[in-house]
């Protein structure tokens, strides 16, 4: 869920320097807005990389066993809920 929140934000931080260099362009205070375009994208740039190494640093790959009692219905609830959260599953 966090991933999503952060998209979200991001997503949102995103439009508001878009309508903060629009509106400064629109005020004839070009030099302003190119400024502040090419310092966007010279942040875009140098946090993308950033982002996408701390991403994988915070992926883990790990074996998860489950134990239940046949019939339960465990199991079924379980393998829902991985799929859900979009954790891949294999079963020996």
């Amino acid at each position: 869920m966090r991933r999503e929140s952060a998209r979200a934000i991001i997503t949102a931080a995103s439009i508001w320097v878009v309508a903060a260099i629009g509106m400064t362009a629109g005020a004839g205070l070009y030099v302003l807005a190119v400024a502040a375009t090419i310092a966007d994208l010279l942040i875009l740039l140098a946090f993308t990389p950033v982002t996408e190494r701390l991403r994988r640093a915070e992926e883990v790959v790990g074996d998860l066993t489950l134990t239940y009692r046949q019939g339960t219905g465990v199991l079924r609830q379980a393998m829902t809920e991985l799929t859900h959260c979009g954790e891949a599953l294999r079963h020996r």
